[in-house]
């Protein structure tokens, strides 16, 4: 990624008025897989999204300003977990994951706990972690449960 384009990502806090630009981002990153284990329904979707949307643990990614995906962080005790990680269609294919998720991976290097997440099997999501270090330490029928220690 260009030094420039680096720069111009940010992190703000999310809020609950947000979710309408999460609930689209979530609904076009995730549907188009999630679809190849389930029936898509797009209103029970939107309403089990309402459920587990959690503006306290997420951050919108702003590129020059503008919103460009968002995220979700827990922090607990013991290890981290990355609940969710959407980049708008818009702003794909850029290097903006790639870029943040190498700014997280060096922030949750320096608390020396490991980062756990899931991915759907079918998302090639999984590559990019997999080049952060994060290897699968588990499955089931449809997600790797990735983990990454710390360094």
């Amino acid at each position: 990624m260009h030094g420039l384009l680096a720069n111009s990502i940010t992190l703000r806090p999310a809020r609950a008025a947000d979710i309408g630009f999460v609930w689209p981002v979530y609904a076009d990153g995730i549907g188009p897989y999630l679809s190849g284990y389930r029936a898509w329904n797009e209103g029970e979707e939107a309403v089990r999204f309402r459920r587990i949307y959690d503006p306290v643990h997420s951050a919108i990614v702003l590129c020059d300003c503008v919103d460009a995906g968002w995220l979700t962080v827990v922090h607990h005790d013991s290890a981290i977990l990355l609940q969710q990680f959407f980049i708008a269609a818009a702003f794909r294919g850029r290097g903006l994951g790639t870029e943040l998720l190498s700014r997280l991976c060096a922030e949750w290097d320096g608390m020396d706990r490991p980062v756990a997440l899931a991915v759907l099997k079918n998302n090639p999501a999984q590559t990019l972690y997999a080049r952060f270090g994060f290897t699968t330490y588990w499955q089931n029928d449809d997600r790797y449960f990735m983990l990454r220690t710390p360094g």
